[in-house]
């Protein structure tokens, strides 16, 4: 299930031709024909509105809800979650699904004030250039430090 970045704060709605969406587009396509032999499929999200939009959690809740018809239309399949940017921090989010295998987290949004409970027992990757100039890489790294503490 891929999740695609945002923004901190907007209540725009989310178009699929915009930036974030066709970012990840682009990995679903290749997920979906490189897997498709492995019976790998590849599900985009897209989230209503382009914030995160704290206390609210907007993408949260759409991936919760991605998450719900997943389970109800392929019962017992595995998800593995892949996020760039917001969609990395939503992933590390709903970990906790219970369908939810693995996270990949391409350069993710993760503030000092995350939690990582939701990582519990679920094999978690994240990938992050040194010179991202939108999030941080040294904030990735101590989430990963307080990930496997």
């Amino acid at each position: 299930m891929l999740l695609h970045g945002g923004a901190e704060s907007s209540h725009e709605p989310i178009r699929w031709w915009s930036g974030p969406c066709l970012r990840m587009t682009g990995f679903g396509v290749d997920v979906a024909l490189t897997g498709r032999s492995y019976g790998v499929a590849a599900a985009l999200v897209r989230n209503r509105v382009r914030g995160w939009n704290a206390p609210a959690l907007d993408p949260v809740h759409d991936a919760r809800w991605a998450l719900e018809r997943i389970r109800q239309r392929y019962p017992d399949t595995p998800v593995v979650l892949v996020g760039h940017s917001m969609g990395g921090r939503v992933a590390m989010h709903v970990a906790d699904d219970e369908a939810v295998v693995g996270v990949a987290a391409l350069a993710p949004w993760t503030p000092a004030e995350d939690g990582v409970g939701a990582l519990r027992g679920v094999p978690v990757l994240i990938a992050h250039g040194l010179e991202d100039t939108i999030t941080k890489p040294a904030d990735s790294l101590d989430f990963a430090r307080r990930a496997t503490a």
